[in-house]
């Protein structure tokens, strides 16, 4: 892996008050590629009372408050959207086992074909992961480090960024 996520605050991060004006916790990476190689750039993944905001870059030269909505997932208070935590650290091996193992079980798939292009990261008692686009984030909610909720965003909650006139 050669990006780590870190977490937000608002001296580090773009103004995201237009887009996302009651978010709660942030966390980012900075240099994503998906496996497409559509994008590569940075991905801020924002947690609100009601929803999941995964935004990205798009502008051509890189301005780093050129900032735009890509997914909007409501998680439906399953997730903790204030997690006690200041910085985010990548899920121990039980916890990313836990994690991808529930997601598994909610895709009815095996746990190989969930394996994320990132490992899950832990901001306090929640969890996440991009699986292969930005746009396509899983949220994992833990109690006593196992995996016992999450919400997955699939094509069908990815927004069209709008292209700069």
């Amino acid at each position: 892996m050669d990006s780590r996520f870190y977490a937000l605050n608002s001296f580090i991060a773009p103004d995201f008050g237009v887009l996302v004006p009651n978010w709660t916790f942030g966390a980012a990476v900075n240099q994503y590629r998906s496996a497409s190689h559509a994008y590569h750039g940075p991905v801020y993944l924002l947690l609100t009372p009601s929803d999941v905001c995964v935004l990205i870059n798009d502008s051509p030269d890189n301005n780093p408050d050129a900032v735009d909505l890509l997914c909007r997932l409501p998680h439906e208070g399953r997730i903790n959207h204030a997690p006690d935590a200041s910085s985010v650290r990548e899920a121990s091996f039980s916890e990313g086992a836990s994690a991808l193992t529930r997601l598994a079980g909610q895709r009815r798939c095996t746990l190989a074909e969930v394996v994320p292009a990132y490992s899950v990261w832990m901001a306090g008692d929640v969890g996440f992961c991009i699986h292969d686009e930005p746009h396509r984030v899983t949220v994992f909610q833990f109690q006593d480090q196992r995996c016992v909720d999450l919400v997955a965003a699939t094509d069908a909650q990815r927004i069209e960024p709008i292209a700069e006139q």
